[in-house]
C-alpha cells in the first residue's frame, strides 16, 4: 500500500485528529489537515494531486510545531513511515480540546493550484521525442 494510502486509511480512523507521519527529513499532513495546518501555523501548501494538499515540517522542528498544535488545542497522532519496510507505526497520540472538522477542498480556489499541476514524465519524453525526430526529418528535407 502507497505512503498517501496509509494516510489516508490512517485518517478514515482519526478523523477528528490531525494526523502526522514523519517521512524521511520531514513530518508530513495531507488533505485537509495540511489545510488545516496551514491556516493555523502558516505552513506553505503543495499540491501532490488534485483535491490533496501536503504540508511538511522538518523534522528538526517537529517538537515546536507539535507545541504550537497543542497549544491551539487540536488532537493529533504521530506516525512513523518506514520507506523500507512501508509499514506505518503510531508514535505519539496528544488529545486536545479541539476536534478537527471536515474541511470542504476547493482547489479552484488554492493559489498553489494549477489544473495542469500534475506533470506526467512520460508525456514529457514522448513530446520531447517527437520534437527531436521532426527536426531530424526536416533536417533530410
Amino acid at each position: 500500500m502507497k505512503f498517501l494510502n496509509r494516510i489516508e486509511k490512517i485518517k478514515s480512523e482519526n478523523k477528528d485528529k490531525i494526523v502526522l507521519a514523519r517521512c524521511g527529513a520531514f513530518v508530513v499532513a495531507v488533505g485537509s489537515d495540511a489545510i488545516l495546518l496551514s491556516e493555523l501555523l502558516g505552513l506553505k501548501k503543495t499540491c501532490i494531486r488534485k483535491r490533496i494538499c501536503k504540508v511538511g515540517i522538518p523534522v528538526t522542528y517537529t517538537l515546536k510545531y507539535l507545541q504550537l498544535i497543542e497549544n491551539k488545542g487540536y488532537s493529533y497522532v504521530l506516525y512513523d513511515y518506514s520507506k523500507d519496510t512501508k509499514e506505518m507505526i503510531e508514535k505519539y497520540k496528544y488529545i486536545g480540546i479541539n476536534k478537527v472538522e471536515e474541511i470542504s477542498i476547493d482547489c479552484s480556489s488554492c493559489e498553489n493550484y494549477k489544473e495542469e499541476n500534475v506533470i506526467d514524465i512520460f508525456e514529457l519524453l514522448r513530446r520531447k521525442e517527437e520534437e527531436k525526430n521532426k527536426k531530424g526529418n526536416a533536417g533530410k528535407e
